[in-house]
């Protein structure tokens, strides 16, 4: 899970500091695995476990991990490149938020600029941009053969029917 507390440059209220974590599953153990990402949120897994992708808030990449067997990550890559128009007062940031992945390996993450879709390498593909000038917060697969993305944001819900299906939840 990420912690990355988005309330400006206010420390965290909690005890863990902005970081990415593992829940050890035998012992219910949290561990930090990433501490080099500025300001890590929309969090998800490859098909196969064993890459780990992480939107950076305050970032111009979706990063990827390769996934250790004990849950550790190593190898941080910058994966695909936002199109970025979030202004702050350090410059143009991301404001990547929700992420999600599809059967053939195709990340969708939700930015103010639209649901901005990544290739299976990291090649931007697309930019979809959402309806009614609300910006995109959180995406995720479902519908009966679970290729439609569900888009939230600020108030609304909708759907986009996509050319693959999403990766089942694995709910573990």
């Amino acid at each position: 899970f990420t912690d990355c507390y988005q309330i400006g440059a206010t420390p965290s209220p909690n005890d863990l500091p902005q970081s990415v974590y593992y829940i050890v599953p035998t012992s219910h153990k949290v561990i930090r695995v990433a501490s080099d990402v500025r300001r890590p949120n929309g969090i998800t897994l490859s098909a196969d476990d064993k890459t780990l992708y992480i939107n950076d808030w305050d970032g111009a990449y979706l990063l990827t991990y390769d996934v250790q067997p004990d849950g550790t990550l190593k190898n941080r890559k910058n994966f695909g490149k936002y199109t970025l128009k979030e202004e702050t007062d350090h410059g143009l940031v991301s404001g990547a938020d929700g992420l999600c992945i599809d059967s053939k390996g195709h990340t969708f993450a939700t930015t103010p600029a639209g649901v901005q879709v990544f290739g299976a390498k990291g090649e931007h593909l697309a930019d979809i941009e959402a309806p009614y000038d609300m910006p995109p917060q959180n995406c995720g697969f479902g519908g009966p053969d679970n290729s439609y993305l569900y888009v939230t944001g600020r108030g609304v819900v909708y759907r986009i029917h996509t050319l693959n299906a999403g990766i089942k939840s694995r709910g573990k």
